[in-house]
């Protein structure tokens, strides 16, 4: 039998959680938060070797914003100096701890959804392990997965790229790998690539390889990404080649042929669910990233990286992925009750 309830917040990563300390001390014993593991999300999960752009003190100042976690001693951070950039997972493992308060209010059910049906009833919500709940307002903190292209050469999944340790039992000396996109995550590989294999080529697109945010660039590149991007321009890797793939598009062709594996790296696109009211489906895409809902025929509102903010600089459409984007969008478009 379906359970009523208030609210459902499908997913526990550090949006997700983010979402939970939003919610009224009133609702709390009706609402549902629902997760495969609680283990922490994809940054605890897959993430957890990578450094994020932000410094320890943004981070702090923007959980402070939170009004549960407000003069909070934030666990983790503390030992780190303000303009230190701190591990994805320490920033997932402080959320969680900060949180786990509130979600022993909660009603948590392990389990992956299937399915969100808006109705009369409604969001009836139904679970992979047959569990159906209905929901009146469902908040959607999914997460994103990473984009792949389709060159033909066995890929190594960038979670392991990014991850210096398990990328060792891929890649050997005397191998070529190839990478696409020189964004922060892109960067990263090839660091990684360059102490362990012969050759490595880094793949871009536009003019130049290696976009910086100290060039006024709104998603340019900054902190460790930085500075190997730096490194790697001063001839300080001298095992990578750069192509431009507009440019050098027929050597990628011919090149890509000869390597043993591929990373792609270029960007992420949002995990699938699917959302239907009267049998039509509502694509998660048309979110409107100004108020965070999804479609007006519905009582669902979505955060995290899969359903970011957008900001307009200088005439282009950017997406806020990081934890001050997200408090600050939940500040403004959080539903009440």
């Amino acid at each position: 039998m379906a359970e009523s309830i208030q609210i459902c917040i499908i997913g526990a990563g550090i949006s997700g959680l983010l979402a939970a300390a939003f919610l009224q001390d009133s609702i709390l014993s009706s609402a549902c938060i629902i997760d495969p593991n609680f283990f922490g999300g994809d940054l605890m999960e897959k993430w957890c070797c990578v450094k994020s752009n932000t410094t320890a003190k943004q981070i702090v100042d923007a959980l402070d914003k939170v009004p549960r976690f407000k003069h909070l001693l934030i666990p983790y951070l503390h030992e780190f100096g303000d303009g230190e950039v701190v591990p994805l997972k320490l920033i997932a493992q402080a959320i969680k701890e900060l949180a786990k308060p509130i979600l022993d209010q909660m009603k948590k059910e392990v389990g992956t959804v299937q399915e969100i049906r808006v109705d009369s009833a409604g969001n009836v919500v139904t679970l992979d392990t047959g569990v159906v709940i209905i929901a009146e307002k469902v908040i959607l903190c999914t997460g994103i997965q990473p984009r792949v292209l389709t060159y033909p050469a066995p890929c190594i999944p960038l979670d392991i790229a990014l991850d210096a340790g398990r990328l060792g039992n891929y890649v050997k000396k005397g191998q070529s790998i190839m990478v696409f996109g020189l964004n922060h995550s892109g960067t990263l590989v090839l660091s990684n690539l360059g102490k362990l294999c012969s050759r490595v080529y880094g793949v871009y697109k536009g003019e130049k390889p290696f976009i910086f945010a100290r060039d006024d660039e709104y998603d340019g590149i900054k902190q460790e990404s930085a500075v190997i991007a730096d490194g790697i321009l001063a001839g300080g890797m001298p095992n990578c080649t750069l192509l431009s793939l507009t440019k050098d598009g027929p050597a990628v062709d011919r090149i890509i042929k000869y390597c043993d594996y591929v990373v792609y790296c270029v960007g992420f696109k949002q995990k699938g669910l699917i959302v239907k009211k009267n049998d039509t489906l509502i694509g998660l895409s048309d979110y409107n990233s100004k108020t965070a809902i999804l479609s007006e025929k519905s009582k669902i509102w979505c955060y995290g990286a899969g359903f970011p903010n957008s900001t307009d600089y200088k005439g282009k459409i950017y997406y806020d992925v990081g934890i001050s984007s997200f408090v600050e969008y939940m500040l403004r478009t959080f539903p009440t009750f």
